[in-house]
């Protein structure tokens, strides 16, 4: 009767009451089918997700677009491992990431990482993965994990599908380039903080590192000038006002520790 709404809330109904039905295999077809119109109608007509649908009775209430996740994830929920449940995943994940919700996007594509490794769109997982972990990392002075994250990703990538990425293998160069650079720019900030506060010890070890691991960026080339204005340089800062610092008396150890007998005088 091309009552969608009513066919998935009647298909959860049956899953809900019915875990091990024998319609399990029709039951996801026809949900992963209703994820996929809806998804499909959203994109041609995006609607704020409150604005009520009152004139297409095959299309929720309310909230197409989030109504086409919840019949996707109803796939996989149900049956996990299942012939639709990574296209189901993956469904989502592209939907969020289409839409810019980078968040959800990187957990959908992580979960069909993690839970589905054999399934074809691994490779996809891992592409639009780390280009998601990107959008997530705010930059040098923020949380560096998702860079770390998309830089373990893209080298998995090189090392897992080197023949099967094709034309895709020069983007992934260039984003595994811009990775490196953003890693360096940020050891190079930390590096700078140091000799700034004339912790030189601890600036040579982060521009040591820099000219190791990164020596074909250009904060490469710039520790290799600065550790060598760094050369006979004290390895800490000098301290000043130290005389005020001796006038001050130090704390008086006690004598001998607290043992059983002072504990039971104290109470």
């Amino acid at each position: 009767m091309n009552d969608y709404p009513g066919a998935t809330d009647t298909f959860g109904w049956i899953l809900k009451r019915n875990s091990n039905t024998r319609h399990l295999d029709r039951i996801t077809r026809r949900l992963y089918a209703i994820g996929e119109y809806w998804k499909d109608r959203y994109q041609e007509s995006p609607t704020w997700s409150l604005r009520p649908n009152l004139g297409d009775d095959t299309r929720p209430l309310f909230d197409t677009k989030g109504n086409s996740a919840s019949a996707f994830r109803a796939v996989w929920m149900n049956d996990p491992t299942g012939p639709l449940a990574d296209d189901s995943i993956m469904q989502v994940a592209n939907t969020h990431s289409l839409y810019g919700e980078w968040n959800e996007a990187d957990e959908h594509y992580t979960q069909l990482r993690r839970d589905h490794p054999s399934s074809k769109h691994v490779m996809q997982a891992y592409l639009l993965g780390f280009r998601s972990k990107l959008e997530i990392y705010q930059g040098p002075g923020y949380d560096r994990t998702p860079l770390n994250e998309a830089e373990e990703l893209i080298e998995t990538l090189l090392l897992q599908f080197s023949n099967e990425l094709g034309e895709e293998r020069e983007r992934v160069m260039q984003a595994r380039a811009a990775v490196r650079a953003q890693q360096a720019e940020r050891d190079w900030d930390l590096a700078s903080y140091y000799v700034h506060g004339g912790h030189n010890r601890a600036a040579r070890r982060v521009l040591d590192k820099l000219m190791t691991k990164y020596p074909e960026t250009r904060f490469g080339e710039l520790a290799k000038q600065q550790m060598a204005d760094l050369e006979g340089t004290p390895d800490n800062p000098t301290q000043h006002l130290i005389w005020m610092a001796n006038i001050f008396t130090k704390h008086k150890e006690l004598t001998q520790p607290i043992n059983p007998q002072h504990r039971s005088e104290l109470r």
